[in-house]
Order: C-alpha cells, then structure tokens, then sequence
C-alpha cells in the first residue's frame, strides 16, 4: 500500500523513448518559449495539448521523470538560470524574466528552496563546487534539447 502512496522516486535512466503525450507536451512547450523567455504554462494548456487529461498527463510524466509536468517545467526553468548566473551579468531581475519568474524575490525563493543557496551565492561558486542541475537529479536533461527553440 506505501508503494501507491508514496511519491515516486526520481529516474535514474532518462527513458530512450519518450511517452507520446510527453512529446506532444514538449512540442507545445517548446512554443510558448520560442521567444527565449521560459515561461510557466498552465497544466490544462500542456495536458490540451497533450491531447490527454491532466491527470493522464500527471501519471505518465511521473512514471517517467519521478516529478510531474508543470514541476519539471520549473526545474528546466531554473536550470535555465545556471549559465546565466556564471556566464553574465546579467542582474536578478533579468535572469527572473528570462526564466519566467514574476520577479526576483519568487525567482530567489525558488532556486534557494531547490539549491539550497541563494542565486547569488551560487554566482560565486566555481561550477565544479556547485549543487548537482535538479535536471540532472531527475533525468530532465534529455527534455532540454526539445524545449530550446531551434
């Protein structure tokens, strides 16, 4: 009965093949973010276009991935950040924009809560001594490639 209630544990393979509702989900993504800005899209838009319930898209996101959708879909938003905070100077507003954050504040909170360091803090830390990609933890990686504009 735990194995029902319990979250599932996150992937440790990324999948060779991608679920079909997966796919149609990434495709509409990968839409809304075409203009370089990652921003939140709504469960019922990515499940319509998945051309299946939320719930249906839930369940086969997390047997996949260990995480749901709109989860993940914040997770490669804040992996998003990672080279932007190395690699410019850019400031935290920008980098929340970018990422589709409604300011720095909700952006701060939510890399700190899934880092465990602020975004500043983690500016200053050396790749090699940084916190492992939540991407990476949860085999989101493959997704990334699917949902840059091309």
């Amino acid at each position: 009965m735990l194995t029902f209630l319990a979250d599932p544990a996150p992937a440790q393979r990324p999948p060779s093949v991608l679920p079909s509702p997966v796919t149609a989900m990434l495709r509409a993504v990968r839409e809304h973010w075409s203009d370089g800005v990652a921003r939140p899209v709504p469960m019922r838009e990515l499940a319509s276009a998945a051309r299946v319930s939320p719930s249906t898209l839930c369940r086969t996101f997390r047997r996949t991935f260990g995480v749901g959708p709109v989860a993940a879909l914040e997770l490669l938003r804040l992996t998003r950040a990672e080279p932007l905070l190395w690699q410019s100077n850019l400031s935290m507003r920008a980098i929340a924009a970018q990422c589709g954050f409604a300011d720095a504040y909700h952006f701060s909170r939510r890399f700190r809560a899934i880092y465990g360091m602020a975004p500043t803090t983690f500016r200053r830390t050396a790749p090699e001594a940084a916190p492992p990609s939540p991407a990476e933890s949860y085999g989101l990686t493959v997704l990334q490639p699917l949902v840059q504009a091309p």
